[in-house]
């Protein structure tokens, strides 16, 4: 007997992901993950779509030690993309209803002409030096019968600084952080959906701080509690110091294109809607 079961979904592709870098192997979609999908065609429960997508990339990268939870969201949906576009191709169709003349059209697109920028690795860069000054090396010293090794100090590229006495270390947002925001919310009772949203962004920003910086040192042993105490008692200018930082350290796809309406030909920019990405 022939053992057919070599011969299923033997294609891989791989990629690298424009926030990690990482370079991941991965299979198509099969018709088995597509019937998966289908169950949750029209369901509301974000968080239950986002968990089947999770469950859908784990199952189809190959790449050892894969872990969904520690890669970017941004790389996430980028290997989503990547996913789709090995499973049905480039093209895709979706329906859009006009804003101006209010009538419904089949808008077809090319997926390669979405934009992908790629996040720069600013850790891994020495602290800029003058012209003419030489490069900080590392320094090897003895101390106590000990050989203790000093790097060369590091932009701090993370670090926002709030007030004089006031600065936080911050890290990017992953898949983890988010399950994470998401499964600390989930024993709060009677939010309404923008009090939901609003509750949803606190823990986000708050697992997001990796320490607090003040003239005593810093302290990486906050409690959550204690970092969403500590957004909620800054000043409007000083969270938008964060906001900022998240945004001048944005990347990955852009899902907005320029759409035209072929009835009254109407051009807006508009989100690309993933309804239907793998149907």
């Amino acid at each position: 007997m022939s053992d057919f079961k070599r011969y299923l979904n033997i294609y891989t592709m791989e990629t690298v992901l424009p926030g990690t870098g990482e370079t991941v192997k991965f299979r198509p979609i099969n018709t088995g993950q597509i019937k998966k999908l289908m169950m949750y065609d029209n369901m509301e429960e974000s968080a239950a779509i986002e968990d089947a997508l999770d469950d859908l990339i784990t199952e189809c990268v190959i790449s050892e030690g894969f872990d969904i939870t520690k890669i970017y969201l941004q790389d996430r949906f980028f290997l989503l993309l990547e996913i789709r576009r090995a499973t049905k191709g480039n093209k895709y169709s979706f329906n859009m209803l006009c804003d101006e003349c209010h009538s419904q059209s089949v808008q077809d697109i090319d997926l390669n002409v979405l934009k992908v920028t790629t996040l720069k690795k600013p850790e891994e860069t020495p602290v800029v030096t003058k012209p003419g000054t030489a490069k900080k090396k590392a320094v090897i010293q003895v101390k106590d019968d000990r050989i203790e090794v000093k790097k060369p100090e590091l932009d701090n590229w993370n670090v926002v600084k709030i007030n004089d006495n006031l600065s936080l270390r911050l890290q990017l947002v992953t898949v983890g952080i988010e399950k994470n925001a998401r499964n600390s919310m989930s024993s709060l009772e009677g939010l309404s959906d923008v009090e939901k949203q609003i509750t949803l962004m606190d823990y986000i920003n708050a697992m997001c701080i990796k320490s607090v910086i003040t003239p005593e040192g810093e302290d990486e042993g906050l409690s959550i509690e204690d970092k969403i105490y500590l957004l909620n008692n800054i000043v409007p200018d000083e969270m938008m110091k964060i906001t900022e930082w998240f945004s001048a350290h944005d990347f990955g796809i852009d899902f907005t294109l320029k759409i035209m309406c072929p009835h009254c030909k109407n051009t807006i920019d508009r989100e690309i809607p993933l309804e239907s990405f793998f149907f």
